[in-house]
């Protein structure tokens, strides 16, 4: 029985969910020490990296490679469920400037979900935005402390696991 166009996006939608999943858990597993410092890096730190977004505006990431600042990025992508008003504006522009200077970048979506279907529609806007990038650090999943500690354990569990 032939699949239907649906039928094989779902597939390869799972697929690469899938995968990135098991990239992260890899990368968890043989973290570095990497953490993201104020201006000075720490004597025992082996990289030091920045974490930015929209809010920073548009960054000169010419001046960034040149200053001892930042080994890594780690970009927003965007925040909440997979639509393109959604999408982190300066995600594209950001993440080519990272991969045209030689920058190591990640990423991370803003996590607003409280159901399953919201967090698998967040997983999806990451695979969507990822399309075509070569990222060099892991993706993460920000759920920050006011969401988790609106929801009870449970539901945190069962978010972290559809992402």
């Amino acid at each position: 029985m032939k699949m239907k166009r649906s039928e094989k996006l779902g597939m390869f939608t799972g697929l690469v969910v899938g995968v990135l999943l098991l990239l992260i858990s890899v990368f968890m597993i043989f973290q570095t020490t990497c953490k993201v410092w104020g201006a000075e890096k720490p004597a025992n730190a082996t990289q030091q990296g920045i974490d930015v977004s929209s809010h920073q505006g548009k960054i000169d990431w010419e001046q960034v490679k040149n200053s001892a600042l930042a080994d890594y990025a780690i970009i927003r992508c965007g925040y909440g469920v997979n639509q393109t008003d959604k999408d982190d504006k300066y995600w594209d522009y950001n993440s080519s400037e990272c991969e045209r200077l030689g920058i190591p970048y990640g990423t991370y979506l803003y996590s607003g979900a409280d159901t399953t279907a919201k967090a698998k529609s967040e997983a999806e806007h990451v695979v969507r935005l990822l399309q075509g990038k070569n990222l060099t650090y892991p993706i993460y999943y920000d759920m920050e402390a006011d969401m988790l500690n609106q929801l009870k354990q449970h539901r945190s569990e069962i978010l972290q696991k559809h992402f």
